[in-house]
């Protein structure tokens, strides 16, 4: 099971590389279905790391493709899965965006930016998000 969502996840990153993001967000997509068919004795912590990658990877591409709304509601299930993630408050923050909710956007860039501080990306997007307040 794990090396099946691997390579789906593996296809949709090199999807999303080469901008064909309807098809990357496929492939994210069939792998999520094969993770959530994990057997209860998997680890917990596996499952939940897998499932969180995998949904932040779909939002970037559901927000290349214009729909911030469907890319929040993954974030939303990515900063549960993962609240120490840096990335996963990234994505929401973009997809706040998105929705024109600068506000909330900043609020999540900032809680990415504490818990990363070096991420570059972050900066950047406190800083572009602050001047639309």
């Amino acid at each position: 099971m794990a090396q099946a969502i691997q390579k789906l996840k593996t296809e949709g990153n090199d999807l999303f590389r080469g901008a064909s993001h309807f098809e990357a967000a496929q492939k994210y997509t069939e792998a999520i279905l094969v993770a959530s068919q994990r057997p209860l004795w998997d680890s917990a912590q596996t499952a939940m790391e897998e499932m969180a990658v995998l949904m932040s990877n779909r939002s970037a591409c559901l927000l290349e493709l214009g729909h911030p709304t469907e890319a929040y509601w993954d974030t939303e299930v990515v900063t549960r899965l993962k609240r120490g993630w840096s990335k996963g408050h990234f994505r929401m923050g973009r997809a706040l965006m998105g929705l024109g909710r600068c506000g909330q956007a900043a609020l999540e860039f900032e809680i990415g930016s504490q818990l990363d501080p070096e991420a570059r990306d972050m900066k950047v997007a406190v800083e572009n998000v602050q001047q639309l307040i």
